[in-house]
């Protein structure tokens, strides 16, 4: 007796049919991490002219929307290449990981181009704004 092929369908694992992986042996979980936003945190500005970001060893333009992360944070850079989505006072923008910040002791705290903090500030001379970041 023959089966139709769409019978066939039916008698292989739901897994094999639809791509699913299983995950591994011992491991019958799978966690779904919540995408975690850093609030109120301390946003400095830094100029460009410092030379190559720790990342890539690429220059950067003051224009650049790049940040450079706080040092508990970079973990040997492991956000390098990493979008962020920052936000503060109403506005938004997503900038992309290139450098760690040695000055920047607190966690969650970054360091942004100057092109990024007058985005957000509009002035340079504000120094410190208090905004929020999750990656992308």
């Amino acid at each position: 007796m023959m089966l139709p092929a769409l019978s066939l369908l039916f008698l292989l694992p739901a897994s094999a049919v639809m791509g699913v992986s299983t995950p591994p042996p011992g491991n019958n979980t799978f966690v779904l991490g919540k995408r975690q936003t850093f609030t109120n945190v301390r946003m400095t500005w830094y100029p460009n002219d410092t030379g190559p970001d720790t990342c890539t060893g690429e220059s950067h333009q003051d224009s650049d929307f790049v940040v450079a992360m706080n040092t508990p944070q970079y973990g040997a850079g492991g956000c390098c290449g990493k979008q962020l989505v920052i936000s503060y006072n109403g506005k938004s923008a997503t900038a992309t990981c290139v450098d760690e910040c040695f000055t920047c002791p607190q966690y969650g705290q970054l360091d942004l181009t100057k092109g990024l903090f007058e985005y957000f500030a509009g002035d340079l001379g504000v120094g410190t704004v208090y905004g929020s970041w999750s990656y992308a």
